[in-house]
């Protein structure tokens, strides 16, 4: 599912305008895909990548997401609410199969990202807002290679071995400071 095809909106101060900017989904080595913006004009405030597939896969499936600060006992495993907003990452639990998917994307410090999981897909949410207003227009130019997030790949695994796994992969992705020891990937 997770690939460089993809639905995307844009939305500025304004409203939403797809031509404010251009939205760049660059595959990476290691299957991950970096979202890259370049808004020449308009001030951006949110972007949305729409993947549409066969997720979750039964009636019965799980989701379990995340926290924006952190969780007060309240992070649980329920069954795909379509507006509930997943912070950072989600895990989609398939009982049918056994199998887990984890979707996660590593923001450096550039937008808040959530996702939004339903029957027919995922929608990622990125808030590029720096103060509560929209980006300046001419912000984070694909040339340069400045990235709003980048997601990382999808797996399909036993549940405990995927949610352990996709948030090393999240910190694996982090550009560590020059002369800082760099994690490596387990």
């Amino acid at each position: 599912m997770l690939e460089t095809r993809a639905r995307v909106a844009v939305w500025t101060e304004d409203g939403r305008n797809d031509a404010a900017a251009e939205v760049g989904l660059l595959a990476g080595p290691d299957g991950e895909v970096r979202v890259v913006i370049d808004a020449p004009a308009a001030p951006v405030t949110f972007v949305a990548v729409r993947w549409d597939g066969p997720w979750p896969e039964e009636a019965a499936a799980r989701v379990l997401g995340d926290a924006w600060e952190r969780g007060y006992g309240d992070l649980e495993w329920r069954g795909v609410v379509p507006e509930r907003v997943l912070p950072w990452y989600a895990l989609v639990h398939s009982p049918g199969t056994g199998e887990t998917r984890g979707l996660g994307v590593d923001t450096v410090a550039a937008s808040f990202a959530s996702w939004r999981v339903d029957a027919r897909g995922a929608t990622l949410v990125l808030d590029v807002r720096c103060g509560g207003a929209g980006r300046a227009p001419g912000w984070a130019p694909a040339a340069r290679g400045n990235r709003a997030g980048t997601v990382v790949p999808f797996g399909r695994d036993a549940v405990f071995v995927r949610a352990a796994a996709l948030p090393r992969a999240m910190l694996f992705l982090r550009a560590a400071p020059a002369g800082a020891p760099r994690l490596r990937r387990q």
